[in-house]
């Protein structure tokens, strides 16, 4: 379902180059649950950007679901992320003068959906949340926890190839956390690819596959054992 290829990543703030990602190469396969791991600056949020297309490699190449993205204008990444691909954040990324549902349709409506059918994925994705009766509801009106699941049930709401998880816990209590990772491992279990960004040992055991960041390169790639 992915595969990076010498992914490498440099920015530049005026006075020197610093080279965040120095040469990954990773192979995700379809229906994993792979966790990416490692000390602040290792490089766990830029390599997520790499793979999810929402920023460009300095070096390197993504081929996502077969498709050769190194080639893609803006144009054309904007709506292979549209059709293919969903995206949890730390901070939520809710629109605050939509409701929850509303915020759940949108990427929907951007890519030429109907808002009937739209609606109804919607209120399917929230009651597989545990937020149904939360519909209308502003994130203002919702707390943290509440706040990213709506965040997840907007990933998967249109059933995306892949979606992308970067430090979902972070602004958590532990049981919004479990709330919301326990929503992870249904999708898991009904055959979804994700790709999740923590700092927490104990969240990235939940998946079945953590990849260790250590000074812009894998330090180690390893299945989990689960105990019986």
């Amino acid at each position: 379902m992915i595969t990076a290829k010498n992914i490498k990543r440099s920015f530049n703030d005026g006075q020197r180059e610093l080279e965040v990602l120095k040469g990954i190469d990773v192979t995700i396969t379809k229906g994993e649950f792979v966790a990416i791991i490692g000390r602040s600056g290792a490089g766990k949020s830029t390599l997520l950007y790499q793979l999810s297309l929402l920023d460009r490699p300095t070096a390197g190449n993504v081929i996502l679901d077969k498709k050769q993205t190194a080639t893609l204008s803006d144009n054309e990444r904007t709506q292979f992320r549209l059709e293919n691909l969903g995206y949890v954040f730390q901070d939520y990324a809710l629109i605050p003068d939509l409701t929850a549902e509303e915020n759940i349709i949108v990427p929907m409506l951007m890519k030429g959906m109907e808002k009937t059918e739209a609606l109804q994925k919607a209120l399917k994705a929230m009651n597989q949340v545990g937020l149904k009766d939360r519909v209308k509801n502003l994130p203002s009106e919702l707390s943290g926890g509440e706040q990213q699941r709506v965040s997840v049930a907007r990933a998967f709401a249109d059933e995306p190839k892949i979606i992308f998880a970067d430090e979902p816990t972070a602004n958590l209590d532990s049981a919004s956390a479990k709330m919301v990772l326990d929503v992870f491992l249904d999708l898991h279990k009904a055959g979804n690819t994700i790709v999740m960004v923590t700092h927490e040992m104990e969240y990235a055991r939940l998946s079945e596959r953590i990849i260790t960041l250590k000074d812009g390169l894998i330090y180690s790639d390893k299945k989990v054992s689960k105990k019986k």
